[in-house]
């Protein structure tokens, strides 16, 4: 039985940034999806530096808030040229190496890009491992180090003390995808957990099985009202998302001996002032002294600096959701096209859990 023979050429269909955002990113004026044909006899040609490439066909790609963050001239996570490929974390198959490490047919993993094909050096990839009882989309959910990784050790490895029966938790963004599973975490440690997101509390009280329900989005009563009616006797532990207004108000009601992990700040991410695009700034809490006040710490994190603990928190999440402690809701776009709205999504609050696109190859 004969094989069928490779195509010539591979369609590439690919996301590249033309406009650095002005304010909010516009995903009908800064980004463009870009064709281009990649030659199977050509493509995995390379420098002396790039000899060990290997082509991918994309199947699923992560949308991050960090993307955003990439497309300012400046930028903490790194700034991404004009002309280039979305980043993007993602998995898929490989059609053609020139690795030994890789072999046609195999699953890998890495930043991949929101393309339809990914050509890339093999260092920059590993081999796709799917565990049992998972969904074959944890790697980029659950065990992801930009998603479930960094939830646990948001919770478990950061503070002086993580969360305990008695306390209260606060999650903001906790119907997103870090904050959905750092809420369900904290609710294994016998703490009440209350949720931070907008019009999510159906989602919050009855998927997530928290205790409590903050709509940021709730026009007739305000945030903070709604804060001192679920958290009547303050809070004990922040795990933050969102920073700005949000933050502020959840120090003002920061018990003695606190804690607040910052593990991000998405209100500021698409104003472009997390990167001082044009002369903004973050804003920071005014309410800060409380810490000094109240004997509270405020501590900020990089998943990348808690490592070396990685295994261990890869064995609790798995634990944890076989026992069905914790659940990896998937909001899932479909095609390559859907790429932009799927990274605006996630700061206009209409995603629930883990955001990813299914890539249809051409």
């Amino acid at each position: 039985m004969t094989s069928s023979p490779k195509p010539s050429t591979f369609t590439n269909q690919k996301w590249i940034l033309t406009k650095r955002p002005k304010d909010e990113f516009d995903p009908d004026r800064d980004v463009e999806l870009k064709t281009e044909e990649l030659n199977s006899k050509s493509c995995l040609d390379g420098e002396k530096d790039e000899q060990d490439l290997v082509l991918v066909k994309v199947e699923v790609l992560s949308v991050d808030a960090f993307i955003r963050t990439m497309m300012d001239a400046t930028a903490y996570h790194g700034s991404l040229d004009l002309q280039n490929t979305l980043p993007a974390l993602g998995y898929g198959t490989v059609v053609m190496s020139k690795s030994k490490k890789f072999r046609v047919g195999q699953p890998v993993l890495g930043m991949l890009g929101a393309q339809t094909y990914a050509r890339i050096p093999a260092k920059q990839l590993k081999r796709k491992f799917d565990l049992p009882l998972l969904p074959t989309s944890a790697s980029l959910g659950l065990l992801s180090l930009t998603t479930g990784l960094t939830a646990y050790a948001g919770i478990f490895f950061v503070p002086s003390k993580g969360p305990r029966k008695g306390d209260t938790v606060v999650v903001t963004a906790s119907a997103g995808a870090v904050g959905s599973i750092a809420a369900q975490l904290a609710k294994t440690t016998g703490a009440k957990v209350v949720g931070i997101a907008g019009n999510k509390n159906d989602y919050l009280l009855n998927e997530l099985k928290l205790d409590g329900a903050v709509n940021y989005k709730d026009k007739s009563i305000s945030l903070e009202d709604q804060l001192d009616e679920a958290c009547p006797n303050g809070v004990d532990f922040v795990f933050d998302n969102v920073g700005g207004d949000t933050l502020d108000a959840l120090l003002e009601r920061i018990r003695p001996g606190g804690r607040i992990v910052i593990c991000g700040a998405v209100s500021q991410y698409d104003s472009g002032s997390v990167n001082k695009v044009d002369g903004q700034t973050v804003q920071g809490p005014s309410n800060y002294l409380n810490l000094a006040e109240r004997g509270a710490e405020m501590r900020g994190f990089n998943v990348m600096q808690h490592m070396h603990k990685m295994p261990i928190a890869m064995f609790f999440l798995f634990w944890y959701y076989v026992r069905g402690k914790v659940r990896m809701t998937e909001h899932i776009h479909n095609g390559i096209e859907s790429f932009p709205k799927a990274l605006k999504s996630l700061f206009d609050g209409g995603n629930t859990g883990k955001t990813l696109v299914k890539v249809k190859n051409v």
